[in-house]
């Protein structure tokens, strides 16, 4: 990777802190910026990171031993631990959502549902614009430039994973 690709990695994990931030200010329905559960979802939110934390273990193990069978992966070393994060996040959001403690007691559930499908749709058209342009692969090796595309793919699978959370609960509800 050159020095301008590692400024601009930089620059943009900043630029998401910041914009991070400005959403879980934006998504209170109080005026606090911490979310708040009750013990139940604190209960199943420790259970999803434990899963979500083996489910990391077991994608690293995975990794390892193609590593040392020496098995040809034509991706690079940071998309694989990318992969690797996605995976863990997907598992804790998907057990959360399932579990009914992802959204917090003080969170606004549209504001958020229209953001993940926002920030999903986005990354997914910088990721197709890549591969429009042969970013993505370069020399026959998925690079970096596929991680907006991978984000966009989970942020839109958590984005459906609400909406038919949301409609499961107002059916049965009814």
């Amino acid at each position: 990777m050159n020095t301008a690709a590692l400024v601009g990695t930089f620059v943009g994990a900043f630029v998401g802190i910041v914009i991070v931030a400005i959403i879980l200010k934006l998504t209170k329905t109080d005026k606090s910026n911490k979310c708040k559960y009750d013990e139940r979802q604190q209960l199943v939110r420790g259970k999803g990171y434990q899963y979500g934390f083996f489910s990391m273990m077991a994608v690293c193990v995975v990794s390892i031993m193609l590593h040392i069978g020496e098995v040809p992966l034509k991706i690079e070393e940071s998309v694989i631990y990318f992969v690797i994060i996605l995976v863990g996040v997907g598992v804790y959001a998907s057990y959360c959502i399932l579990q009914d403690s992802y959204f917090a007691l003080n969170e606004n559930k549209k504001t958020v549902l229209i953001l993940f499908g926002a920030v999903g749709v986005m990354n997914l058209f910088i990721g197709i614009e890549k591969i429009m342009d042969g970013q993505m692969v370069e020399n026959g090796v998925v690079g970096y430039d596929c991680i907006n595309f991978l984000c966009g793919i989970l942020f839109l699978v958590i984005f459906i994973m609400l909406l038919v959370k949301n409609a499961v609960d107002k059916r049965e509800d009814d």
